[in-house]
């Protein structure tokens, strides 16, 4: 069955076409992330989804249902993460979820609740003010709290941005347990490594339009393949190009003036060690960079999409 699909979907604000001839189909079961950089459109895709605006032209189904015409029945279906928690300063994490669960008027609410802390890992801290919680918890509980009405659809807008190596990894083992108890998951995301591990398959979007289509697996060629990086250097070039030719996961290096440019078949968390080695070495370090980004090489390299 299709969880998703949309038909030429378009968005103006201001003027401004925010979306643009969105045509894409999301199957039942599937992870499915939407990635682009910041300003492609994607949290305002995950928002048309979400009934939380309307789509100014093009059809949209969930499920069966239109979000503009059966906006009640769509929201019994989906579930929202958005990329930014909010801010409730007066509660405790169960009473965060009551107070939700009691919107929902759901039954049995005790039950889901009881349920929901032990899957997202949240009984110890269940008397905590919200205020005292990580980042990692916080996107936990607001996991959790979509999870109330226990939806077929789960919209998650940047789910891993700004947590650390073991609490992205933490989200991710959970998003991939709702993968495996059959959620739909939309995923919005500009982080490529995070959303490899996950997705079925992915859309890019640039500028409001989808521009290129791909499969788990070419997303995960794109991503482990070797990156290429630019160091500039204020002392001489070849001790840089010494200590990086002694790295396992360095080849190809070529010097330019103050510039050495080379390989690395490391992923994206092991660049730091990198630097550190050059810094040990007494290497004096200005900038260090990628070439190109992975969203730079998705779009680059990957086919057009086709239409619905």
């Amino acid at each position: 069955m299709t969880a998703v699909t949309l038909q030429g979907v378009r968005y103006s604000g201001n003027g401004v076409d925010l979306l643009h001839d969105v045509t894409l189909t999301i199957p039942e079961g599937s992870a499915y992330g939407i990635v682009g950089a910041n300003g492609s459109g994607k949290t305002t895709l995950l928002r048309v989804l979400a009934t939380l605006i309307r789509p100014t032209a093009g059809k949209v189904s969930i499920f069966g249902h239109d979000p503009v015409t059966e906006p009640a029945a769509v929201r019994r279906l989906v579930g929202y993460v958005p990329d930014t928690f909010g801010s409730y300063p007066g509660l405790k994490v169960r009473e965060y979820l009551e107070f939700f669960a009691g919107a929902h008027k759901l039954k049995n609410a005790t039950g889901v609740i009881e349920d929901l802390l032990t899957l997202m890992e949240l009984q110890a801290v269940e008397r905590q003010y919200l205020s005292t919680l990580s980042r990692g918890r916080k996107q936990r509980l607001a996991i959790a709290r979509a999870l109330l009405h226990d939806p077929l659809l789960l919209l998650l807008d940047e789910p891993t941005f700004g947590l650390d190596l073991h609490g992205r990894r933490d989200i991710l083992a959970v998003l991939q347990e709702l993968r495996d108890l059959g959620k739909t998951l939309v995923i919005s995301s500009h982080l490529l490594d995070d959303t490899a591990q996950l997705v079925t398959d992915v859309a890019a979007l640039s500028g409001g339009s989808i521009v290129a289509l791909a499969s788990a697996e070419e997303l995960r060629q794109i991503v482990e393949g070797p990156r290429r990086m630019r160091v500039e250097v204020a002392n001489d070039p070849r001790l840089a190009t010494a200590v990086l030719g002694g790295l396992e996961a360095v080849r190809s290096t070529s010097v330019q003036g103050q510039e050495v440019t080379f390989l690395f078949s490391g992923s994206r968390y092991d660049l730091p060690d990198v630097v550190s080695a050059l810094v040990q070495h007494d290497v004096k370090v200005i900038r260090f960079a990628e070439e190109s980004n992975d969203l730079e090489v998705l779009l680059s390299s990957l086919h057009e999409p086709v239409a619905v």
